[in-house]
């Protein structure tokens, strides 16, 4: 298993998993990214969602600077609703059925973007 540590040099205090080697991936404002034993696969692809968030073609095509909560899927999702997000997850599933593999998973993280910003909607209403 590999350590990644903090981006922000905050020097995560990892002992209290008795020993266990996590992964610390990138900064964590509100709490701790830990990955325990058998679930460093899961990780990768939500690291790859972020990744495609806040690098890939979301940043290019969305996020002019602003942080996630701010940009369009946040702003529209807080207009019209949950079916926005929900619907746009449905839309990039059912797309990337017939896509080869490798656009298949770049639909597929997208889906995981809209269930993300649906969960920090949801979040902020509760």
């Amino acid at each position: 298993m590999v350590r990644v540590d903090c981006v922000c040099e905050c020097r995560l205090n990892t002992e209290r998993l008795a020993g266990q080697a996590p992964i610390s991936i990138g900064h964590h404002d509100e709490s701790d990214f830990f990955v325990m034993p058998g679930y460093g696969e899961l990780a990768s692809v939500l690291q790859a969602a972020l990744n495609q968030a806040q690098s890939g073609k979301g940043k290019e095509r969305h996020a002019t600077d602003k942080p996630f909560t701010q940009q369009p899927i946040m702003q529209i999702r807080r207009m019209v609703g949950s079916g926005y997000t929900l619907g746009q997850a449905m839309k990039k599933a059912q797309e990337s059925q017939r896509l080869p593999a490798d656009q298949a998973e770049v639909d597929l993280l997208g889906a995981i973007n809209y269930l993300a910003a649906e969960v920090l909607a949801r979040r902020e209403e509760s």
